[in-house]
């Protein structure tokens, strides 16, 4: 997603694109995976007349074409220029697609390796110079550095935000001696930092290689939160848990259906959802 700031800097763009290139239709478009071209964004379409132009919003776009275009302009680096989309030698999917936009010229240009810029005609058809093509290139140029700029800024807010969680950890930590408080401190902090639906402390003995029978401090998010069971935690899983334990590694899981392989991380897959 694009800040309010950097919105408006592309609306600005794609608005003064419009008039000076005399088109009916300009977008901007991203893709927000990286090497994965089914899915598109559109960040920001400019018509010449709202009513009678028909924008990507208004269609059903195929994924045949973002995967197309993406290959094209973002793998390969190259732009689209055609001045008679019905004579051009492009895939009927491809033709077929700006059909719906009654689209009759266009110039695509890429923006590196994060989306492309389009412009459109619908209502006489174009010929793009090589000037034309230049300027777009400077224009996505400077584009792509606003975009990496905002990105940076976000990176460093994100630090910032985070330094400032783990300082009020920290005096939270050495706001008492009561190891339970702190410890209470701690799980509230970090579940809400997180928005997580639980945090807890899990105490291991390892003497007897062993899990506490009960769960000492757990934050909850809200009512509806359970507390956690230990009871389906097997010997099996806490093997598995004591091997990332020894190693100071820890455990990260998107999504936990998809532990599978390890026996070990299937136990421990059942501790999990049975404790949602």
């Amino acid at each position: 997603n694009i800040s309010s700031d950097l919105g408006k800097l592309l609306n600005d763009t794609c608005r003064k694109i419009l008039n000076l290139f005399q088109v009916d239709r300009v977008a901007i478009v991203s893709y927000p995976k990286i090497d994965d071209y089914s899915e598109l964004e559109i960040q920001v379409e400019s018509k010449a007349n709202e009513k009678e132009v028909i924008g990507i919003k208004d269609i059903t776009y195929p994924q045949e074409t973002k995967i197309f275009l993406g290959q094209l302009a973002l793998d390969q680096g190259k732009e689209i220029v055609l001045i008679d989309l019905e004579t051009s030698d492009f895939p009927d999917f491809f033709k077929n697609t700006y059909r719906q936009m009654k689209t009759k010229s266009m110039l695509i240009v890429p923006i590196k390796k994060w989306g492309i810029l389009g412009l459109f005609t619908t209502h006489k058809y174009k010929i793009w110079s090589k000037d034309d093509i230049n300027i777009l290139h400077s224009i996505t140029n400077q584009i792509y550095t606003a975009i990496m700029q905002t990105e940076l800024y976000k990176q460093l807010e994100v630090k910032a935000s985070r330094e400032k969680i783990l300082r009020e950890i920290i005096n939270n930590i050495r706001s008492t001696f009561d190891i339970n408080i702190i410890k209470k401190n701690i799980v509230n902090d970090i579940g809400r930092t997180f928005k997580a639906d639980r945090c807890y402390f899990l105490s291991y003995t390892e003497e007897k290689n062993l899990f506490q029978s009960v769960v000492e401090t757990e934050y909850l998010r809200s009512s509806d939160v359970k507390p956690i069971s230990i009871n389906s935690l097997t010997k099996q899983a806490i093997s598995y848990l004591r091997s990332f334990h020894e190693s100071n590694t820890a455990v990260r899981v998107y999504k936990i259906e998809n532990v599978l392989k390890d026996p070990g991380a299937r136990s421990l897959k059942t501790f999990f959802e049975e404790n949602n």
